[in-house]
């Protein structure tokens, strides 16, 4: 669908700009640089959110897996039983913190970038510029005729239309080759851990013991662990 769609807009984009040269050149011209400041500014923000994204993704794993271990029977007896509560609710809290800081450090940007997108490349071309210059040249200067002023008027808001079109579209195939070249390299990645095909031969002919003494677990933070004085033999 998107590819029959995108023959049918070069088809139409082609015409128009047929129609509009022969016309007004100069209308031609802002919308190219419209056209390319747009999909420039397009690019620049889709590619920030990805990187926001990226950033931000280990942090909600963190902060989810915290959540379910509040509201899962399997360990709520462990949180009654042991002082963990505070443990997980700071690292909670911690993660909600960095995910909001993320975000409020990226926020002024993308509202820069998305206000230079929509209303100086758009708005302030066509609805401002445009249409000063174009009114001048109809009614001052006269040399454009009132017929060819509503054609030009259509045809170069139908040529913007469509360009914005392919702006969406080429914006999103680079942000798309992001994920996809992401998604290469995890595919790609190569373990560290060796390990070995063969089965470890036990030196000797009297089987080893494993013994543990005394062994205490704890979170960071804590001042009591939660368990303590394990003996285990092996």
């Amino acid at each position: 669908e998107t590819f029959g769609d995108a023959i049918k807009n070069i088809s139409t984009i082609i015409g128009l700009i047929s129609a509009i040269l022969m016309f007004d050149s100069f209308g031609l011209l802002l919308v190219i640089v419209s056209f390319t400041f747009t999909l420039i500014s397009n690019i620049i923000i889709n590619n920030r959110l990805y990187d926001r994204e990226i950033t931000i993704k280990p942090l909600q794993r963190k902060r989810d897996y915290t959540n379910r271990v509040f509201y899962l029977a399997d360990y709520a007896k462990e949180i009654r039983l042991n002082n963990v509560k505070n443990y997980f609710l700071n690292s909670f809290k911690a993660s909600i913190n960095e995910i909001k800081t993320t975000i409020r450090n990226d926020s002024k940007k993308l509202i820069l970038l998305n206000f230079a997108n929509k209303y100086i490349f758009n708005t302030l071309i066509f609805d401002t510029v445009y249409m000063i210059i174009l009114t001048y040249k109809t009614l001052v200067i006269k040399t454009v005729t009132y017929g060819s002023f509503v054609g030009l008027v259509n045809g170069v808001v139908n040529l913007k239309g469509n360009l914005d079109w392919f702006t969406q579209i080429l914006s999103k195939f680079v942000q798309h080759s992001l994920y996809i070249d992401n998604f290469r390299k995890f595919m790609d990645y190569k373990s560290k851990i060796i390990e070995s095909t063969l089965p470890t031969q036990l030196s000797g002919s009297h089987p080893k013991t494993i013994k543990v003494r005394n062994m205490y677990f704890g979170y960071k933070g804590e001042e009591e662990p939660f368990l303590k004085n394990i003996n285990i033999t092996i």
